[in-house]
């Protein structure tokens, strides 16, 4: 169904060439400049042609989110106190290029149009840039540029992080509590300064979707690499000019981040990892610090980072210094420090030691042995959430709710105390019991499949006790614009229900996506409001069979059908076309009536 709905970005197919046209862009010797139709909003899915020295390229992409279950946008004006704001609209994007096997595709459509990177499988990558963002002072004008990354001139650009700057041990010992190889996640927490603000247009939306632009793409070097993925749970966007940076060094604006994140309110965030964009133009080419080995750290125990992401309009080198900063926080030292010739990412220079263009974007095997000796060591990770094949399903069977299935719970959890339960003895309680007023319990399930139905039925049993009236258990499913939808609104009426009453939906195609979600939240103010769900079934409602009389999937009816049929008649099965439990003359015309190609 999603293709239904992907919007297709073309251009005229460009005869197969050697290498890209010579630009007169400042720093890009070569590129090939298109200029594709985009649409006004961010779609579901895009395919996009991309001109490349291997003919135009498809890339085929969905929307992709990097933020975590938590995401809020918090803006500090001149005033330094944070204001909760709405946040953008979601716009980066994953996919793939049509027909190549192992690529990877990401990026971001934004206002100004398509930014991102393709990684194919033989090594080489692609740059997609619209042409004002390398030339600041060109309007919109919609042309675009793909370019590989060794013909954009690298800029100097130096880390200045030292030994000095350790934190975290250099050989960490495993924790009793890690939980095992495979992919990981931690929360990140994003800081702007007021000078990135300013460079992005002085907007608060523009802030937020170039930071969620970069992470995009560094994830896929770290997911790929490391198998780590980082959410982002926080953006705090700095809108006054007099916000607490005012350090004109490097280090000085790593101290001042340290000691701002340390105190209320901004030690209030939940972060396992914080990290700066900053737009600050630093001296002496420096152009990222961090403190190492310092993800999962305590607020005041320097997990922070900084980086002069606009130090280059180039997105590869802004992908490149924020993938090496990340890396010192998750343990990784400079890797030319002990001679190594070819380190790439985690080289002290950017585009140093064998350089990051192609397949060199990534990280080496000591810097990929440093990250996985950390993430051994700590326990604040998580496992990254599965996408669940359809259909799901939960009777909240015993004493824990399930984490794979639902990997973001605030304070709910299973209980025996209902009456009536569909699937004894225990369902799932949600009230309003947290630590503070107003502390409402929620729960998300995790990613389901459903971009092959045609539409989705959700299922459960709900109950209630102690709950006052006009108090309400809400449901909601996140769409395939990655928002949440209100599917009920559960009100009490003051009573305590005397079992538990089935609840069906069924949703259109907005729900029919690869990364749909439910989730129950209460609306309450005392400890003992109880809502109980018990029997959450998700499916997918799969398109009607075009051709059911069709019994051996040939593509025609014929006689090898009509065999197949008469060998079930009187029975059931798929050859009972009108369902209604037995294959008979009526079930016999309707074959007939198919008869010949389908």
């Amino acid at each position: 169904m999603l293709a239904a709905a992907a919007v297709a970005l073309s251009l005229g197919r460009p005869a197969k060439a050697d290498t890209a046209p010579p630009t007169d862009i400042p720093g890009l010797r070569r590129a090939f400049p298109f200029r594709p139709q985009l649409p006004e909003a961010p779609p579901p899915t895009l395919e996009i042609e991309i001109p490349t020295d291997q003919g135009a390229l498809t890339v085929e992409l969905s929307l992709h989110s990097v933020r975590s279950d938590r995401f809020r946008v918090l803006v500090a004006r001149d005033s330094g106190a944070l204001e909760s704001c709405d946040a953008p609209r979601i716009r980066t994007y994953r996919g793939r290029v049509r027909g190549a096997e192992g690529s990877v595709a990401a990026g971001s459509l934004l206002e100004q149009g398509f930014s991102g990177m393709i990684w194919l499988a033989d090594g080489s990558v692609v740059v997609v840039q619209p042409r004002s963002e390398l030339e600041p002072e060109r309007p919109f004008g919609g042309e675009h540029v793909a370019y590989r990354p060794e013909d954009a001139e690298a800029p100097s650009g130096l880390c200045a992080t030292t030994e000095a700057h350790r934190v975290g041990a250099e050989d960490p010992a495993p924790q009793a509590s890690f939980l095992g190889a495979g992919a990981r996640m931690v929360e990140l927490a994003c800081e702007t300064d007021y000078e990135y603000f300013v460079q992005n247009g002085s907007s608060v939306g523009f802030t937020v979707d170039d930071t969620e632009r970069i992470v995009n793409l560094s994830n896929v070097v770290y997911e790929r690499d490391v198998q780590i993925t980082h959410e982002i749970g926080t953006v705090v966007v700095r809108t006054g000019a007099s916000d607490p940076y005012v350090g004109a060094d490097m280090n000085a604006r790593l101290l001042e981040f340290a000691a701002t994140w340390a105190a209320a309110p901004e030690s209030g965030i939940y972060r396992d990892v914080a990290h700066m964009f900053s737009g600050f133009p630093y001296p002496d080419s420096l152009i990222g610090l961090a403190w190492v080995g310092v993800v999962c750290n305590a607020p005041n125990d320097r997990n922070y980072a900084v980086s002069w992401t606009r130090f280059t309009t180039y997105l590869n080198y802004r992908v490149a210094l924020t993938t090496h900063e990340l890396g010192h926080q998750w343990n990784a030292s400079h890797c030319n420090e002990d001679g190594a010739a070819n380190c790439h990412v985690m080289c002290s220079g950017l585009d140093g030691c064998g350089g990051i263009g192609g397949s060199n974007l990534r990280l080496d095997a000591r810097a990929i042995s440093e990250i996985r000796g950390w993430v051994e060591s700590r326990t604040c990770d998580s496992p990254r959430p599965l996408t669940i094949e359809p259909p799901f399903s939960d009777t909240f069977p015993g004493l824990a709710v399930d984490q794979m299935r639902w990997p973001y719970n605030d304070g709910c959890a299973t209980t025996s105390v209902a009456a009536g339960e569909p699937s004894a003895p225990y369902s799932l309680v949600l009230n309003s019991s947290g630590s503070l007023a107003y502390d409402e319990d929620e729960i998300r399930s995790a990613p389901i499949m459903l971009g092959a139905a045609q539409s989705v039925r959700v299922r459960f049993h709900v109950s209630r006790s102690s709950v006052e009236q006009g108090e309400a258990l809400v449901v909601e499913y996140r769409n395939w614009f990655f928002d949440w939808v209100p599917l009920d609104r559960i009100v009490s009426d003051g009573n305590t229900a005397s079992g538990f009453v089935p609840k069906q939906y069924v949703l259109g195609q907005d729900a029919c996506y690869g990364a749909f979600r439910i989730r129950f939240r209460t609306e309450g103010n005392e400890p003992n409001d109880g809502w109980f769900v018990d029997d959450v079934v998700i499916e997918g409602i799969a398109p009607p069979d075009p051709c059911p009389a069709d019994l051996n999937d040939d593509g025609r009816v014929d006689g090898i059908d009509l065999g197949m049929f008469l060998a079930s008649w009187g029975g059931s099965g798929a050859a009972d076309f009108n369902g209604d439990g037995a294959v008979d003359g009526i079930d016999l015309g309707v074959l007939l009536s198919a008869w010949g190609p389908c």
